[in-house]
This record gives structure tokens, C-alpha cells and sequence, in this order.
């Protein structure tokens, strides 16, 4: 049960990645989503901690680039602080299209921002958030802290076929099935 406003199936919780941030930066025009990967004239950076651009059999830095966006990583290698994130946040917010939080052991070394600080602060400055969580299976949890959009394995939580399961609010998954 994912206690979310709604949900889309994608090829994969990689697929998943590039399409919501996508839908971030073009939402339901459909002259802008024809346009990408050409984000011209779109609030195009996602906002992420450096040590969360981490492989997990897919390049988070690879799938966000493929919709078309810019990557604005925040914090140095080994951490980030609450002030870097805020400082990130406040300077660029005018091209800041979403925040993207990485929930993996990949990412266990560094010392993040804790998620629910991380959502907590972009909701402070109006960014919509992505959580990858496509480790995870506790699928609520992420709804319960503010989360706009999650990313789930199928795969991985259900050992299904190959498949992503994006959940949030209704407005975000409709332009992400758009």
C-alpha cells in the first residue's frame, strides 16, 4: 500500500528517474515536452548532495541528465551541511526545476542531509522533491515526510519484471505520464 494521491508503471525505477525529473521541468505543456531534451527557457537544474550522484547499476548523474537537465550538486565529497543545502537552495532558486534525495546503502559513507530535513527545507523554498528509493520497501514512509514524487523497483520490492513504480501527488504523476 503506498498511501500516495497516485501512481504511473515505467520500464524501470531508472526510467522512472529521467522521466520524473522531466516532467519537473516541462509539467503538462506539451510544446515543452516535445521539446526535450532541449530544456531552453525551463527551470532546468535538479538540486542534489554530491554523494548522491552514486552508482547503483545506473548513474544517477546519467539519468538525470537524460531528461535534459542540469545538475546542481550541493555539499563537497565526503558530506553536505544544512547551511550548504540552504545556501544552494536560496542562491539558484529561480532554476531549480526539483531536489532529488538518494535513498541507497550506496550512499551510507556520505553524511547527508537527513531526508526529512531535505524535504522539509526544499518546501521551504517551494521545490518539488524526487526520492530514488528504488532500494526500498517501506513505501509510505516517504509520503508520511513530505516526499512530491517517489521512485520504487518493482523488482527489487515485489521480484516482478523489470518495472519502476512512481507514486506522489496527482499532479506531478499526471505530467510524468504525460
Amino acid at each position: 500500500h503506498l498511501n500516495s494521491e497516485a501512481a504511473v508503471i515505467t520500464a524501470s525505477a531508472a526510467a522512472g528517474l529521467t522521466e520524473s525529473i522531466a516532467s519537473m521541468m516541462a509539467g503538462n505543456d506539451l510544446k515543452k515536452i516535445f521539446k526535450l531534451p532541449n530544456t531552453n527557457k525551463m527551470k532546468n537544474k535538479v538540486l542534489i548532495q554530491k554523494g548522491h550522484l552514486t552508482n547503483y547499476g545506473a548513474e544517477v548523474r546519467q539519468g538525470i541528465t537524460l531528461s535534459g537537465a542540469k545538475i546542481l550538486s550541493c555539499g563537497v565529497n565526503n558530506s553536505c551541511s544544512i547551511e550548504q543545502l540552504e545556501k544552494s537552495l536560496s542562491k539558484n532558486n529561480k532554476d531549480i526545476a526539483c531536489a532529488m534525495y538518494v535513498v541507497s546503502h550506496h550512499c551510507s559513507d556520505y553524511n547527508a542531509v537527513e531526508i526529512s530535513k531535505f524535504l522539509e527545507l526544499c518546501k521551504k523554498y517551494k521545490i518539488p522533491t524526487i526520492v530514488d528509493a528504488a532500494s526500498e520497501e517501506y513505501m509510505e514512509e516517504f509520503f508520511k515526510i513530505g516526499a512530491d514524487v517517489a521512485i520504487f523497483s518493482a523488482h527489487k520490492f515485489m521480484g516482478s519484471l523489470t518495472a519502476g513504480i512512481l507514486a506522489g501527488k496527482k499532479k506531478y504523476i499526471k505530467n510524468i505520464y504525460l
